[in-house]
């Protein structure tokens, strides 16, 4: 979900859909594997493919299904990479392994 102007687009890998629903409320109604990643953007972090940190602590997250592209500010990276790590099967974080 990714805002233009004064609507909230829906970006699929049919096409985009768009809501008159803000951003917040999405974030409310949406389930816990969707994430903000910016002010102006919300993703499915079970289509993140990639995820890339710039010098300046800003990242860029690639999708799954499509060639899209969505940037990560500084304040949401971590929060970003915390839930993609709490939502994917089988992942652990190297160093808490569990036994």
């Amino acid at each position: 979900f990714e805002t233009c102007g004064r609507t909230v687009a829906a970006h699929t890998r049919d096409g985009m859909y768009y809501t008159e629903l803000k951003l917040f409320e999405l974030e409310s109604l949406l389930p816990k594997y969707y994430v903000r990643i910016s002010k102006s953007c919300i993703v499915n972090t079970k289509l993140v493919r990639s995820v890339s940190r710039g010098i300046s602590g800003n990242g860029e997250v690639g999708f799954s299904v499509s060639g899209k592209r969505a940037y990560v500010s500084r304040m949401y990276y971590k929060p970003l990479i915390d839930r993609i790590n709490e939502t994917r099967v089988g992942y652990s974080v190297p160093g808490k392994e569990t036994k």
